[in-house]
């Protein structure tokens, strides 16, 4: 198995949040507590600097403590605002919709003077900064600490510069946060940004599909994603940048990145921290065979091309708010989601028998263009069935995606490889069928 580096001593710096999940109803501390549980489970040696309004520091030296830092304080002061987050869609089949309370009046008062005591006394090799606000003052606290820092960069509002005396060692950033966006949601593009910067070093972790990284001398890795129900993604990032500083600096960079791919895959799978420390501490004692297990590989610039047929009642008469939304999730998730009605029309009883084979042979055309089905009975519609039916015959995948228990058929169960009633479960669904055929 993947090794920790023991030696490490990994200094977390960051700010504290209340996470607020709207389904499943969930509150729980965030931010730099997802950094925290990482490492805690990982048996880390580790010391946290954290920043939090002043409502939360009970909270957070409890915390602390139950999470074994042995070195734990506050570096920062919020005010103007709660550093409440509220959650609209905690398993991110599509845009998460974050609701940061009062995030335009925050305001950080840094204590450089506790910064730099902390740093005397723990002496960290390593630093993990998970910052959300990132002013002069903060960006202070770090240029006292002579350590290989690890930023993670999702959330900040700029990212021209980084306002470090020494440039990082590594930068973390996702397919949906801000840095990606700001680059056209192209991997090369944010690629040359970073290096025309000074950074040696990058990530980008892809969601379902897998990471990849950039290291030095033009080295390029990557690796796969391991399925999971995903609970919630919230934090999962955060995860996986403590595993991958956590393992040791021996370690072959491929191996690093499946590790914390792994590990991360854990943290989306549950809320509860106990059950996440248990699933790790199983992880840590597999043989080296774990280098050999499979997962998903989708790297973000291919999806594009999968092209996924949603068969449905997709009328004017009928309610398609669902299917609104699972075409959103999925051009979210960078698919091309078919819709045949809305591209080749609807067929109604003034149409000649002609324009109507017609109109019947575009939708198989376009059956056969695509890479996966998912069959939505919104309503009783016996058309879609008919097409999950023919799809199945074709060998390509099928997800039936049933929230309505509609098709409680054991036919119609059995054309499909997978039979989900969330939407979170059939973006799961959709990046495991796809992406094993891509390793």
């Amino acid at each position: 198995m993947i090794r920790c580096d023991g030696l490490k001593r990994i200094l977390i710096v960051g700010e504290v949040f209340v996470d607020r999940h709207i389904s499943p109803r969930e509150i729980r501390l965030g931010g730099i507590f997802h950094v925290a549980r990482t490492l805690h489970a990982l048996s880390s040696h580790y010391a946290a600097a954290w920043i939090a309004p002043a409502y939360l520091d009970d909270d957070c030296e409890r915390y602390f403590q139950q999470l074994d830092a042995p070195i734990s304080r506050k570096v920062g002061n919020v005010t103007g605002s709660p550093n409440l987050v509220e959650i609209n869609d905690s398993a991110e089949a599509g845009e998460q919709r974050y609701v940061d309370l009062l995030r335009d009046k925050r305001r950080i008062q840094a204590d450089p003077d506790a910064m730099a005591a902390l740093i005397a006394e723990f002496r960290p090799t390593d630093i993990i900064v998970v910052i959300d606000t990132w002013t002069r003052s903060v960006a202070e606290l770090l240029n006292v600490a002579e350590a290989r820092v690890a930023l993670d960069i999702d959330h900040w509002p700029d990212d021209d510069t980084i306002p470090l005396d020494t440039p990082p060692a590594i930068v973390f950033s996702s397919t949906s946060g801000g840095p990606f966006q700001r680059h056209g949601r192209n991997p090369e593009v944010l690629r040359e940004h970073w290096r025309s910067i000074g950074i040696p070093a990058a990530i980008l972790k892809e969601n379902r599909g897998g990471s990849r990284a950039w290291l030095k001398g033009e080295i390029s890795v990557e690796a796969p994603c391991f399925p999971t129900a995903t609970r919630h993604s919230v934090g999962v990032g955060e995860c996986f940048d403590a595993a991958w500083v956590a393992a040791s600096e021996q370690e072959a960079p491929a191996l690093r990145l499946r590790f914390a791919s792994w590990i991360a895959s854990f943290y989306a799978a549950t809320f509860n921290h106990a059950t996440f420390v248990d699933e790790v501490h199983t992880a840590l004692t597999l043989d080296p065979s774990f280098a050999l297990l499979e997962g998903v590989r989708l790297p973000w610039e291919r999806r594009p091309d999968k092209n996924i047929y949603i068969a449905a009642p997709d009328f004017p008469t009928v309610d398609t708010r669902l299917l609104d939304e699972l075409d959103a999730a999925l051009r979210y998730h960078n698919f091309t989601p078919r819709r045949p009605i809305l591209e080749n029309g609807l067929a109604d009883s003034s149409m000649s028998a002609s324009l109507r084979r017609g109109l019947h042979a575009k939708d198989v055309a376009l059956l056969e263009q695509c890479d996966l089905m998912i069959a939505v009975p919104i309503s009783p519609d016996p058309g879609t069935f008919a097409e999950l039916g023919w799809f199945s015959r074709s060998g390509k995948p099928t997800i039936l995606f049933d929230p309505h228990r509609l098709a409680r058929n054991f036919f119609v169960e059995g054309s499909a490889a997978r039979v989900c009633e969330t939407l979170g479960s059939v973006v799961d669904a959709v990046y495991e069928v796809l992406g094993r055929a891509n390793l």
